[in-house]
């Protein structure tokens, strides 16, 4: 079902053919469903230096007598890309809580958790099939 509602309050006016291209390229953010990160995804994600300050402080906290630590270590584990069930799904929401509560409670540098989540959204096409005469009729509402 086309929105035509939705075409017509995107639309940016013009000519029908630069409107048309214009909408064309428009971008949305989706959530992916299911993506699993391992630490080679964490350092293309955020960088050498974010990544390896993150990670450590996971390894610290898998390590330490915090009663998150066991779930920590697990999480860690998944990390690990030799690891039987290499990934972690950034997509989940508990995982994605998570990396939250630790970045409220300071463990884990905030710009770092959101770079993370972010890795869960893919950026797709609004419009990918839109012709020309759903413009026109958009236009027409």
């Amino acid at each position: 079902m086309i929105d035509y509602q939705q075409i017509l309050a995107d639309d940016p006016g013009g000519t029908l053919e630069d409107a048309l291209t214009a909408l064309r390229v428009m971008s949305v953010q989706r959530d992916r469903g299911e993506r699993l990160i391992t630490e080679r995804t964490v350092y293309a994600a955020l960088g050498a230096s974010a990544a390896e300050v993150l990670l450590q402080t996971l390894d610290g906290v898998a390590q330490s007598a915090d009663p998150m630590a066991p779930v920590v270590a697990r999480v860690v584990s998944w990390l690990k890309p030799s690891s039987e069930f290499a990934g972690v799904d950034i997509c989940n929401a508990e995982t994605q809580g998570l990396l939250l509560l630790m970045a409220a409670n300071g463990v884990l540098d905030q710009t770092a958790v959101d770079g993370l989540i972010a890795l869960s959204k893919e950026t797709v096409a609004k419009y990918p099939n839109i012709h020309i005469g759903d413009l026109q009729n958009a236009r027409a509402l």
